[in-house]
């Protein structure tokens, strides 16, 4: 979670910028819209992002979040979730369960992660995602640190959609 009055500022695969504020130590809030989207920016999608940390242990975390995203005409989606990590900034492993909403329709999803420290300024990671009907995405990668920067760098497969297919995934978050 981020302390009170902590920013972090990111982009996800260089066209989704997001930015999340700790409101508190243990309640953030944030929200980001695509760079590119369409013609029509006045049917621009946007998220928020708001989490509140309800475990803060030596070696455990939890948290309760939602990714809520809408538009201007009123179409509206997102994931309200649960999120765990047992380890410490070397090593660790995420859980975590959701239900995904869109309209009349749900679904769950659920998510495992893991990471391991290979240098003082880099750790391998995976995260994957599986939903209702079993399809889903498996990612590997590595994460490198700076003092206040990170930067992913990773593969990711999705599963149940018939061919095999990767793509590269790249993040950057940047704390402030």
């Amino acid at each position: 979670a981020l302390d009170r009055g902590e920013v972090s500022f990111g982009v996800f695969q260089f066209i989704a910028p997001f930015v999340q504020v700790g409101v508190t130590d243990r309640i953030s809030m944030g929200g980001g819209t695509p760079l590119l989207f369409g013609i029509d920016d006045w049917n621009r999608p946007f998220w928020i992002t708001p989490k509140v940390q309800v475990v803060r242990a030596d070696r455990a975390q939890a948290a309760v979040g939602l990714l809520h995203v809408f538009d201007a005409d009123g179409d509206h989606g997102g994931i309200a979730y649960g999120v765990g990590t047992i380890g410490d900034n070397d090593n660790a492993f995420t859980g975590g369960a959701g239900l995904a909403y869109a309209d009349d329709e749900r679904g769950w999803v659920v998510m495992g992660g893991a990471e391991g420290r290979l240098t003082s300024n880099m750790k391998v990671m995976t995260e994957n995602y599986v939903w209702k009907g079993g399809d889903g995405i498996l990612s590997a990668g590595v994460r490198f640190l700076g003092e206040r920067l990170s930067a992913d760098l990773a593969l990711a497969v999705p599963v149940g959609v018939g061919d095999f297919i990767a793509f590269p995934v790249v993040n950057f978050v940047y704390v402030f």
